[in-house]
Formats: structure tokens, sequence, C-alpha cells
């Protein structure tokens, strides 16, 4: 039980859950009848045939001159703007997150995890800082147009108003 005096759900309730959840996996559909929204769950083909779709809007946008990533990177190294080394921290960075997260949850007393937390909570914050100059800096790509427009068309086909998913 929990502090505030919640009943942790019995056994056959927790059954009847995940039942609910495999039934909706096998319908192909989840459904939240508070908003009366259906939500399609893709095959892997239907997965598949998004990310193609994601693939042909990169290609339209370098054919119509977005530049990528790499390209904007590469320019801003060649005038020394940005630079490898701002890359590399930010791998680093990251890097130290994953490693000392991984610590965190093998942690035991309770003063030490709150120290590794406030030491990852500050790398996270450094992190966010060197990603956001990036993102000005680099501006929009053809990877972040594809990514958005790839998410609009996700989220097309995977909300509906009716069971029929149509």
């Amino acid at each position: 039980m929990s502090d505030e005096g919640e009943k942790e759900p019995l056994f056959s309730e927790e059954i009847y859950d995940i039942k609910n959840i495999f039934y909706e996996i096998i319908k192909g559909y989840s459904c939240d009848y508070a908003e009366n929204l259906f939500i399609k769950h893709f095959t892997e083909l239907e997965k598949i045939e998004i990310i193609k779709k994601r693939q042909e809007i990169l290609a339209r946008a370098k054919i119509k001159g977005l530049r990528t990533q790499r390209e904007v990177l590469a320019f801003l190294a060649s005038e020394k703007i940005w630079t490898q080394d701002n890359e590399d921290s930010i791998a680093e960075l990251e890097l130290s997150i994953q490693d000392n997260s991984k610590m965190l949850e093998r942690l035991v007393f309770d003063n030490r995890k709150q120290s590794l937390a406030a030491a990852i909570k500050g790398i996270e914050v450094k992190l966010s800082a060197l990603k956001a100059k990036r993102s000005e800096l680099v501006g929009l790509t053809a990877e972040k147009y594809a990514d958005e427009k790839y998410l609009n068309y996700f989220l097309f086909f995977a909300f509906y108003k009716d069971e029929s998913i149509t």
C-alpha cells in the first residue's frame, strides 16, 4: 500500500487490464472514449511506409535547395563559428549523462543519489545550452524540415474519429 492509503489493484484487475491491452493490440487501435478518439497501431509495413515518406520529403527539400545539417555544420566550421570541439563536447556530455544515469540506478544510499542526481542535472543544463546554441546557428535544415512534415504525416494517419479507422 502507498502512504496515502490507496490500495494497490487486485491481481484479477491487473489481469483484466492486460487482457484489454492485448485486445487493443489485436484490433489494431486503442480508444480514448472520453474524447471519442481512436489511435491506430501501425503495422511494421505502415511504419516503413511513413519512414519512406520522410525520405521523400527530405529528397524534395534538398532539391529545392535546403542545406543538410552536415553542410551547414561544415560551413560554420569553415567560418570558425562552430567547431568539431563543440560537437565533441555535445557527445561527451551525452555519454556522461548516460553513464551517470546508469550509476544512479545502482546506488543505494540516498545522500550519494542526491549528489549524483544534482550532478546529472548540471550536465543536462550544459548540454541543453550547447544544443540550443547549435540549433540557433544551424537554423532550418533539410532534415528538420523533413522531420516536421513527417511528424504531421505520422499524426494524420494515427488519429481517427471512428472505430473503422477511416
